[in-house]
């Protein structure tokens, strides 16, 4: 009505006339007649001041109205009820409830208004007046001075006494209610036994009367007999409970027979029967299973039965006889008077008044009527009006209906109180009978989900019988989202088997199409929303074969519909909704067009036909497989370009106006106005704004004065923005409303105007930290809140980029100046940021964004979010890192850190190692543009290390040409440069064959940007401060499950690694040692293992000689080195050969002593260390520990790839042993019987080889013999023959694989060794003659060939040798009784021993013992 009205007067306002007043206004002349405008705005003005609560909600978007004449008219209308001093309080809760509260006295203090109201009220109303006018009168303790006046004026209106509360009525109705809330434990003691017993007997017994229906007069005899039978046993235990009776039944049957006897004295007793009969015993017996006295159905022949027996009772309560409308009941009138006596005695009894009387109601209902009292008077319109909870009608089976529009409740202007009563006040008017719930979950995204205290609050406050009544809950269009919603629901009243909703307590429909909806309602009485029903229509392209990817739940077949507002992703078949309730349904996910885009896939997939969406801002994401995939993503893109935002079915909504929100929001109308091109509308809005500070009593009102001739300039910027700031300062309270009212507005704000407006705005920004987040007991509402202020304001700045100056002068510093603030800012661009990737043109604007607040707090926080979404994604770990549900974050924050970095020395010199961190984590991964934003940080950070730092000339020009360098090739960062400007330590990863270049290039970087630690620091100290933090943050990543970027972690550790290492740092690269041992022998990706072992390497130079770890080290590395393919020989043999250095540090490890101390280190380990070796065939003791360390690096020395590391180990195992014990003799002079020297001397391939490896024993490389002839070095005549059978059968491991000229030396070594030492040759027969077998048959070598035949004419010419040339038993035994036999199964190049989770179960036992 006050929208009609308001709208009708507002039309008076024509240009025409708005020119006239506008002149009188201004000119401030007098007029005879005033004119329709002014008349227009003074009646508005009284309008809305006498109907503010309605009015403003309903009026205030005229303040923004595109015609200016209106507008100016409304501010005017504005000014004028605040300077008629409209008391605005009046809008509150409490204000608007103690005015209810005072009609409720009114209408409490005398019963006339009750009953007169009772009196017109029309027939479909009487349920809603009567429940209403019990909950008042009942909860003030007046419920029988209620009930007495109705009754009276029931009595009054009835004509005969045969109608006496039989009509319906306001009376009859409310005497049934009270009925139910007052009787129910009364009528279950009464009549449940009587009941229940005569449904165990339902099948023995026949009550039925009417010979149309009986087949005999015998039959129909018998069942007379039951009858009367079965009823009298009714009668009498309802007689027999009048000393039972609740009192308050008693005073109702009091004030009715009182009542009646002073109009119809004989009737007194039959109207208390009309009560308690009619109203009360008679539909129970009828029903039984209603008022739960039975909890089974009863047949239809025991309905008919029960209703024969409530039509007895009911005649004896009348005190009439059958008569001639039911001839076949006339044989039980002798029945009847047989027992009117004890009906009437009955009556009388339960007429006499109680002596005292309780109005204490049950504990449930009492709730009930508080609630429904305390929240009768809140504003619930919008709820109405926005269709989220109505009376939906029937359905085709007559059931009543409450309709809950899922999508259309708005936490935002409702609270859940409201909700509630919106629901309970439809339910109440269906209290006598059954009725259901329809649930619309059509595009519901969980925005506002309901938490559990709902629920429970709602089950709580609804009285048992009402309950009760419940009996069918309707689901529409089940989706994904509020699955998880009903999915607590059921858990939560699967506890409870009270709990109303209870699987065994209603029925669940779980409807998924249109056509299902049709079968259970006519659509044209349901009342749905036209949206919930045009989805079904909305359909262009349809594609099938598609599978929904879902961690939860595998892999889902679904289709997906593209329509010109909606997608729809359903399931082809019904899914569980939860496991053990039985209840499946069809999901029908249904997204807006403008809420969904493709999304980055975070499942790891190696199909090409994967793609994802993402809907709501990404908090829901899907992932799907389809061969259509380019077909289904170009249709939604399709449709998303032909869709309008504008098209977009808005909600309807209405703004809640509470009085706290009233000056804020005039305060914005004002300001907002004040900056007008139009003169009067300037003016109007300085007089609103003189009239609100003056009304709410701000400090500012003295500096301000209300006024009609004042000129106001045309472009008033200071005066608004200075008094905007004062006003932010001085009434802090307004902030929150002043600025959600700001963004309402803004759409209408021309763009000329939009820059002064940011400049106002920008004071309040800082109000929202104490005034929303002054309290921690609603932070997370006020941070919510504060969030979508800043999601608007960030919209603001992405529509239109020719904002950025202002805001960037205005608005950020007010935002930035507060770090909490800050964060929250943030966060929601971050969030802005994935909602539309890195590749969209709008990530720019956010990215200057970022850049135009640029403060050192700000650089700071967009590194460390960087750096710990690189931390989260060991969370949910992937493979490859873009493949991690962070990567699109990692991406966006990369971004903005690239931006902040340009020209920046303080960040660099804040944050380099931060930097230095993310860039070697992310170097080389994904697609170019990540590669170059990666690249680009690392420049622009040595970019400004250069230009801003104070350097000497030599480190800048190191700098400088690092830069430069870097700048050559971006495709491939630094997989090269690093080594070749500064080198590699002696481990490396890029000398392992199995390693993808990505480490290498890693390590190589990590190595360039250590050095530059050194060169860009200004001082020593903080260079190791950057450091240390590099180490601490790599450690950070490094123990954290993560395959992506773990490996590169312990690849920068070890290069990090100059400073001394402890126990505690080793221990935990230990551990995940041993992860990565169990995870190489599960998919064979070495990575990460070679990672740790080249970590371990480099680490293993700054291990203090106390470390607990030391000796136990060395046999870590000889069971990796025996552990791994050949490819990894490399990486293990380097690990080998820095612990034997950083063993060697000590003297008392060198020569003789080294054995005794290394397996001393060993004992701990026997548990797993004789196993191993007991699997490789490869014992070590004291007495052959050296040949088993040859053993074990013979496998190195045939691969060209290998050799050289191998003969590095070799000379160093040499070098160690080769120390004399004498003081003054420094090192020894015989190492010819050395094993590790036998071995260099059979496989060193030149005379530089040769020099190389034993340079640093002592030997002079002039004394050495000719290459051909170096075994001459060794003195066989003195050595052991068991020790010499050892050097030969590991010189022949791997012979065919050696190259002509070892081969040449070799066989002319074992002739020679045949003629010296002809016992040794004896055990190799076997072996040496397949040798010379497989070189005669292939070898295209004369040399080799010669060699050959003359180590076959020396065997053949020995008989001895021929006996056993074709027998392996005599070496066999020999190697095995040394504890070598496995040299030739596991030391071979080529390792036929395929390694089984056996010897890496045992590897990884190994480590374990180590680190107990």
């Amino acid at each position: 009505m006050f929208h009609t009205y308001f709208n009708r007067f507002l039309s008076l306002l024509n240009i025409e006339q708005a020119e006239l007043a506008r002149t009188d206004y201004i000119s401030g002349t007098t007029r005879d007649e005033v004119s329709t405008s002014e008349l227009s705005i003074t009646i508005l003005s009284n309008l809305l001041s006498a109907n503010l609560d309605v009015g403003l909600k309903r009026s205030l978007s005229i303040g923004y109205h595109d015609n200016v004449e209106i507008r100016t008219a409304f501010v005017r209308v504005l000014c004028n009820i605040l300077m008629q001093g409209t008391e605005f309080s009046n809008l509150s809760d409490t204000a608007v409830g103690d005015k209810y509260d005072e009609l409720i006295d009114i209408l409490t203090n005398d019963t006339s208004l009750a009953t007169a109201m009772a009196a017109v009220c029309p027939s479909s109303e009487v349920d809603e007046l009567t429940i209403s006018l019990l909950n008042i009168f009942e909860s003030r303790g007046q419920g029988y001075e209620l009930l007495e006046a109705v009754i009276k004026l029931e009595v009054e209106e009835t004509e005969s006494e045969s109608e006496l509360l039989r009509r319906t009525c306001v009376a009859t109705k409310m005497l049934s209610v009270y009925a139910k809330w007052k009787g129910a434990a009364y009528l279950k003691a009464t009549l449940q036994k009587v009941v229940e017993r005569l449904m165990m007997t339902s099948k023995d017994l026949d009550f039925e009367l009417d010979p149309t229906r009986v087949k005999s007069q015998d039959e129909l005899k018998m069942n007379a007999v039951q009858l009367q039978i079965v009823a009298k046993v009714f009668i009498d235990d309802i007689s027999a409970s009048s000393s039972k009776i609740p009192t308050a039944f008693r005073k109702i049957c009091n004030i009715i027979s009182t009542a009646v006897t002073a109009r119809f004295p004989e009737a007194k007793y039959t109207a208390v029967g009309a009560f308690i009969f009619l109203r009360f015993f008679c539909p129970a017996i009828v029903a039984p299973e209603v008022e739960g006295l039975v909890t089974t159905t009863p047949s239809k022949e025991m309905r008919r039965g029960l209703l024969l027996i409530a039509k007895i009772i009911q005649n004896l309560a009348n005190n009439v006889l059958f008569g001639a409308k039911e001839p076949y009941m006339f044989p039980l009138n002798e029945f009847l008077s047989y027992n009117i006596y004890d009906v009437t005695t009955f009556l009388r009894k339960i007429s006499v008044a109680p002596d005292a009387i309780t109005l204490n109601s049950p504990p449930s209902y009492s709730r009930f009527q508080n609630f429904m009292l305390r929240n009768a008077f809140k504003s619930n319109e919008s709820f109405v009006t926005a269709r989220a909870v109505y009376d939906g009608g029937e359905s085709k089976d007559g059931l009543s209906i409450i309709c809950v529009i899922l999508r259309n409740i708005d936490a935002d202007s409702i609270d859940y109180d409201t909700l509630i009563f919106c629901y309970l006040k439809i339910a109440s008017r269906l209290w006598h009978k059954p009725f259901g719930l329809f649930i619309d979950a059509t595009c519901y995204s969980g925005q506002n989900e309901p938490q559990d205290e709902l629920f429970q609050r709602l089950e709580a406050l609804t009285p048992t019988e009402l309950s009760r009544q419940l009996s069918r809950v309707y689901i529409y269009n089940m989706n994904s989202t509020f699955r998880k919603c009903f999915r607590r629901v059921l858990r939560a009243a699967a506890k409870n088997e009270g709990s109303v909703f209870h699987p065994d307590n209603v029925q669940y429909h779980l409807v998924s199409n249109i056509q299902d909806l049709q079968g259970h309602f006519h659509l044209s009485q349901v009342n749905l929303p036209k949206e919930t029903l045009s989805v079904v229509n909305d359909t262009r392209y349809v594609f099938q074969s598609i599978t929904r990817l879902s961690r939860s739940r595998g892999k889902i077949d679904v289709s997906i519909k593209v329509g010109s507002q909606f997608v729809q992703i359903t399931t082809t078949k019904k899914q569980e909704i939860h496991q053990g309730f039985g209840l499946n349904a069809i999901f029908n996910d249904i997204f807006r067009l403008g809420d969904i885009d493709q999304a980055p896939m975070s499942i790891q997939t190696d199909d090409d036909s994967a793609f994802g969406l993402r809907a709501e801002n990404g908090k829901i994401v899907m992932y799907f497989t389809s061969p259509a995939k380019q077909d289904i993503l170009q249709a939604i893109r399709g449709a998303k370009v032909k869709y309008s935002k504008d098209a977009r079915a808005l909600k309807s909504f209405e703004r809640l106006v509470r009085p706290q929100d009233v000056p804020g929001t005039l305060l914005n109308l004002s300001l907002a106005n004040l900056g007008s091109a139009d003169h009067t509308l300037r003016l109007s809005s300085y007089n609103l704004l003189g009239a609100l500070c003056r009304a709410f009593k701000f400090s500012m009102a003295s500096s301000l004065l209300c006024i009609k001739d004042i000129s106001v300039p045309l472009d008033p910027s200071k005066f608004i923005i200075s008094i905007s700031k004062k006003l932010a300062e001085t009434e802090p309270q307004l902030t929150t409303d002043f600025l959600n009212e700001f963004f309402v507005g803004w759409d209408s704000f021309s763009d000329e105007q939009k820059p002064l407006s940011l400049a106002y705005m920008a004071p309040w920004l800082p109000g929202l930290r104490t005034s929303l987040l002054a309290s921690d007991s609603e932070s997370d509402k006020a941070k919510d809140k504060i969030s979508a202020l800043f999601r608007k304001l960030i919209e603001v700045a992405v529509s239109d980029p020719s904002l950025s100056y202002v805001l960037e002068q205005t608005v950020w510093p007010a935002i930035y100046q507060d770090e909490t603030l800050l964060d929250l800012f943030l966060e929601e661009v971050v969030k802005n940021g994935l909602s539309i990737g890195i590749h969209d043109d709008q990530a720019e604007i956010l990215t200057s964004i970022v850049t135009g607040i640029g403060t050192i707090t700000i650089r700071g926080k967009v590194i460390s979010r960087l750096r710990k979404a690189l931390n989260r994604s060991s969370l949910r770990p992937t493979k490859h890192l873009p493949d991690n549900a962070v990567w699109a974050e990692i991406c966006v924050l990369l971004q903005f850190c690239v931006s902040l970095s340009f020209d920046s020395g303080i960040q660099s010199q804040l944050y380099l190692p931060e930097i230095f961190h993310i860039v070697t984590m992310l170097a080389n991964i994904g697609t170019p543009d990540v590669r170059f934003l990666v690249h680009r940080l690392l420049a622009n950070s040595l970019h400004a290390v250069c230009t801003s730092f104070t350097l000497d000339e030599a480190r800048l020009s190191k700098l400088r040409g690092a830069l430069e360098s870097l700048s050559e090739g971006k495709s491939d960062l630094f997989s090269s440069y690093a080594a070749a400007t500064f080198g590699r330590d002696g481990a490396s990863i890029s000398t392992n064959q199995e390693v993808g270049p990505s480490l290498a290039a890693t390590e190589s970087l990590a190595a360039l940007l250590f050095e530059l630690c050194s060169v860009a620091a200004p001082s020593v100290d903080i260079a190791n401060a950057w450091r240390a933090r590099w180490m601490s943050l790599v450690a950070s990543t490094a123990f954290q499950n993560n395959p992506a970027i773990q490996p590169r972690a312990f690849t920068v550790m070890g290069c990090l690694a100059r400073e001394e290492v402890d126990d505690d740092l080793l221990y935990q690269v230990l551990v995940a040692l041993r992860t990565s041992i169990g995870r190489f022998s599960d998919d064979n990706n070495s990575d990460m293992m070679v990672a740790i072992v080249t970590s371990l390497s480099k680490m293993m130079a700054k291990l203090p000689s106390a470390s607990r770890y030391g000796y136990q080290l060395f046999w870590l590395a000889m069971s990796l080195l025996r552990l791994v393919p050949p490819g990894l020989f490399n990486c293990t043999a380097q690990f080998l050969e820095s612990v034997l250095t950083n063993i060697s540090s000590s003297g008392e490890m060198r020569g003789e002593r080294m054995v005794p101390f290394l397996l001393q280190g060993r004992a701990p380990l026997e548990d797993a260390a004789l196993a191993l070796d007991e699997a490789y065939g490869v014992h070590f003791n004291s007495e052959n520990f050296h040949f088993a360390a040859c053993a074990c690096l013979v496998r190195g020395l045939t691969d060209t790839m290998t050799k050289s590391t191998a003969l590095r180990v070799l000379s160093t195992f040499l070098e160690l042993t080769s120390w004399a014990p004498n003081e003054k003799e420094t090192r020894a002079v015989d190492v010819s019987g050395s094993p590790y020297m036998a071995l260099i001397l059979a496989r060193v391939g030149s005379a530089e080889e040769l020099k190389d490896s034993l340079w640093h024993v002592g030997i002079n490389p002039a004394s050495l013999p000719s290459l051909s002839r170096v075994h001459a070095i060794q003195d066989v005549s003195v050595m052991k023959e068991k020790d010499l059978l050892l050097n030969t059968a590991m010189e022949l491991v791997d012979f065919q694989y050696l190259e002509d000229a070892l081969q040449n030396r070799t066989l002319s070594w074992l002739n020679d060794l045949a003629k010296e030492k002809p016992n040794v040759i004896l055990h190799l027969c076997a072996p040496i003659a397949s040798i010379l077998d497989e070189v005669l048959l292939h070898c295209q070598n004369s040399s080799t060939l010669e060699a050959a035949h003359e180590l076959l004419q020396t065997l053949s010419s020995n008989s001895k040798f021929s006996q056993v040339l074709d027998s392996t038993d005599m070496l066999k035994a020999s190697l095995d009784d040394m504890g070598f036999g496995g040299l030739w199964r596991s030391c071979t190049f080529s390792n036929s021993l395929e390694q089984d989770g056996h010897c890496f179960g045992l590897t990884e036992r190994l480590i374990e013992l180590i680190i107990i």
